[in-house]
Protein backbone atom coordinates (compact mmCIF):
# COMPACT_ATOMS: atom_id res chain seq x y z
CA UNK A 1 0.00 0.00 0.00
CA UNK A 2 2.80 2.54 0.90
CA UNK A 3 4.67 1.24 -2.42
CA UNK A 4 1.54 2.41 -4.65
CA UNK A 5 1.03 5.90 -2.62
CA UNK A 6 3.97 6.63 -2.93
CA UNK A 7 4.45 5.91 -7.13
CA UNK A 8 0.57 7.98 -7.13
CA UNK A 9 2.42 10.72 -4.92
CA UNK A 10 5.43 11.20 -7.34
CA UNK A 11 3.85 10.63 -10.43
CA UNK A 12 2.15 14.29 -11.82
CA UNK A 13 0.11 13.22 -13.95
CA UNK A 14 -2.96 11.84 -11.80
CA UNK A 15 -6.35 10.19 -13.24
CA UNK A 16 -9.33 11.19 -11.01
CA UNK A 17 -12.00 8.35 -11.07
CA UNK A 18 -15.85 9.57 -11.71
CA UNK A 19 -18.35 8.76 -8.54
CA UNK A 20 -20.74 6.86 -10.34
CA UNK A 21 -17.72 5.03 -11.86
CA UNK A 22 -15.59 4.34 -9.02
CA UNK A 23 -19.23 3.32 -7.41
CA UNK A 24 -19.90 0.50 -9.55
CA UNK A 25 -15.97 -0.43 -9.63
CA UNK A 26 -15.66 -0.85 -6.12
CA UNK A 27 -17.82 -3.73 -6.26
CA UNK A 28 -15.58 -5.86 -7.74
CA UNK A 29 -13.34 -5.97 -4.55
CA UNK A 30 -16.61 -7.86 -3.36
CA UNK A 31 -16.46 -10.48 -5.63
CA UNK A 32 -12.44 -11.37 -4.74
CA UNK A 33 -14.03 -11.15 -1.19
CA UNK A 34 -16.64 -13.65 -2.09
CA UNK A 35 -14.27 -15.89 -3.91
CA UNK A 36 -11.97 -15.93 -1.32
CA UNK A 37 -14.86 -17.17 1.33
CA UNK A 38 -16.32 -19.28 -0.58
CA UNK A 39 -12.59 -21.09 -1.21
CA UNK A 40 -12.58 -21.03 2.59
CA UNK A 41 -16.03 -22.70 3.30
CA UNK A 42 -15.43 -25.29 0.51
CA UNK A 43 -11.81 -26.06 2.20
CA UNK A 44 -9.60 -25.21 -0.84
CA UNK A 45 -5.94 -24.51 -0.13
CA UNK A 46 -6.60 -21.21 1.12
CA UNK A 47 -3.23 -20.84 1.23
CA UNK A 48 -2.93 -20.49 -2.35
CA UNK A 49 -5.59 -18.09 -2.36
CA UNK A 50 -3.25 -16.05 -0.48
CA UNK A 51 -0.95 -15.12 -3.69
CA UNK A 52 -3.87 -13.35 -4.88
CA UNK A 53 -2.50 -10.10 -3.50
CA UNK A 54 -0.33 -8.97 -5.62
CA UNK A 55 2.35 -6.69 -3.82
CA UNK A 56 3.91 -9.53 -2.07
CA UNK A 57 4.81 -11.23 -5.32
CA UNK A 58 6.65 -7.75 -5.57
CA UNK A 59 9.02 -8.11 -3.33
CA UNK A 60 9.39 -11.98 -3.23
CA UNK A 61 9.39 -13.14 -7.16
CA UNK A 62 7.17 -16.02 -6.61
CA UNK A 63 6.58 -16.46 -10.17
CA UNK A 64 6.84 -14.57 -13.23
CA UNK A 65 3.00 -14.12 -13.86
CA UNK A 66 2.33 -12.68 -10.15
CA UNK A 67 4.98 -10.01 -10.95
CA UNK A 68 3.98 -8.93 -14.34
CA UNK A 69 0.48 -8.77 -12.34
CA UNK A 70 2.20 -6.95 -9.40
CA UNK A 71 3.76 -4.34 -11.75
CA UNK A 72 0.54 -3.63 -13.69
CA UNK A 73 -1.00 -3.17 -10.72
CA UNK A 74 1.10 -0.44 -9.51
CA UNK A 75 1.77 1.18 -12.88
CA UNK A 76 -2.13 1.72 -12.34
CA UNK A 77 -1.76 3.13 -8.67
CA UNK A 78 0.93 5.16 -10.05
CA UNK A 79 -2.05 7.14 -12.13
CA UNK A 80 -5.08 6.61 -9.50
CA UNK A 81 -5.09 7.19 -6.07
CA UNK A 82 -4.49 3.71 -4.10
CA UNK A 83 -6.43 1.77 -6.98
CA UNK A 84 -5.61 -1.42 -5.49
CA UNK A 85 -7.13 -0.90 -2.27
CA UNK A 86 -10.13 1.08 -3.19
CA UNK A 87 -11.54 -1.73 -6.38
CA UNK A 88 -9.71 -4.85 -5.81
CA UNK A 89 -8.64 -5.43 -2.06
CA UNK A 90 -10.96 -7.90 0.09
CA UNK A 91 -9.94 -6.52 3.37
CA UNK A 92 -11.07 -3.37 1.96
CA UNK A 93 -14.04 -4.60 0.99
CA UNK A 94 -14.75 -5.28 4.91
CA UNK A 95 -13.32 -2.24 5.97
CA UNK A 96 -15.51 -0.06 3.59
CA UNK A 97 -18.74 -2.37 5.11
CA UNK A 98 -18.06 -1.49 8.75
CA UNK A 99 -17.57 2.37 7.60
CA UNK A 100 -20.85 2.27 6.25
CA UNK A 101 -22.03 0.76 9.97
CA UNK A 102 -20.08 2.91 12.07
CA UNK A 103 -20.96 4.13 15.38
CA UNK A 104 -19.01 7.41 15.59
CA UNK A 105 -19.71 9.40 12.58
CA UNK A 106 -16.74 11.65 11.90
CA UNK A 107 -18.36 15.26 9.70
CA UNK A 108 -15.07 16.18 7.87
CA UNK A 109 -17.33 18.75 6.03
CA UNK A 110 -19.10 21.47 7.54
CA UNK A 111 -23.09 22.18 8.27
CA UNK A 112 -23.11 25.22 6.09
CA UNK A 113 -21.52 24.52 2.23
CA UNK A 114 -20.81 27.06 0.15
CA UNK A 115 -20.05 24.66 -2.63
CA UNK A 116 -16.79 26.35 -3.71
CA UNK A 117 -15.70 22.92 -5.01
CA UNK A 118 -11.88 23.02 -2.95
CA UNK A 119 -12.61 19.85 -0.94
CA UNK A 120 -14.06 17.88 -3.91
CA UNK A 121 -10.20 18.86 -5.40
CA UNK A 122 -8.24 18.27 -2.14
CA UNK A 123 -10.04 14.33 -1.81
CA UNK A 124 -7.87 12.00 -3.72
CA UNK A 125 -10.10 9.18 -2.78
CA UNK A 126 -13.30 10.89 -4.29
CA UNK A 127 -14.91 10.62 -1.04
CA UNK A 128 -16.18 14.33 -1.25
CA UNK A 129 -18.19 15.07 -4.11
CA UNK A 130 -21.10 17.78 -5.32
CA UNK A 131 -24.23 17.20 -5.60
CA UNK A 132 -27.10 19.99 -6.14
CA UNK A 133 -24.40 22.32 -5.09
CA UNK A 134 -23.25 21.05 -1.74
CA UNK A 135 -20.42 18.54 -0.65
CA UNK A 136 -21.23 15.49 -0.24
CA UNK A 137 -19.33 12.66 2.54
CA UNK A 138 -19.12 9.63 1.24
CA UNK A 139 -17.30 7.69 4.14
CA UNK A 140 -17.00 4.29 2.13
CA UNK A 141 -14.30 6.15 0.39
CA UNK A 142 -12.82 7.95 2.64
CA UNK A 143 -9.09 7.03 3.67
CA UNK A 144 -8.88 9.34 6.74
CA UNK A 145 -6.17 11.54 4.91
CA UNK A 146 -8.07 14.50 5.88
CA UNK A 147 -7.01 16.45 2.90
CA UNK A 148 -10.39 18.13 2.86
CA UNK A 149 -10.37 19.21 6.37
CA UNK A 150 -7.11 20.75 6.02
CA UNK A 151 -8.13 22.32 2.78
CA UNK A 152 -11.53 23.77 4.65
CA UNK A 153 -8.65 24.93 7.11
CA UNK A 154 -7.03 26.50 4.48
CA UNK A 155 -9.96 28.21 2.86
CA UNK A 156 -11.15 29.23 6.54
CA UNK A 157 -8.10 31.28 7.29
CA UNK A 158 -7.82 33.00 3.44
CA UNK A 159 -10.93 34.56 3.94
Amino acid sequence: GALSELLWTLNPKKIRVGVSFARRLRFVKYGVLGVLLLAAALAWKVDLLSRLEPFGATFSAASPVLMIGAVAILAICAFVFRFYCRFLCPLAAILEALALLRILRRRPLPRTCHACGRCVAACPAGAVHLSNDRAVFDPSFCFNCADCAAERKAEECAS
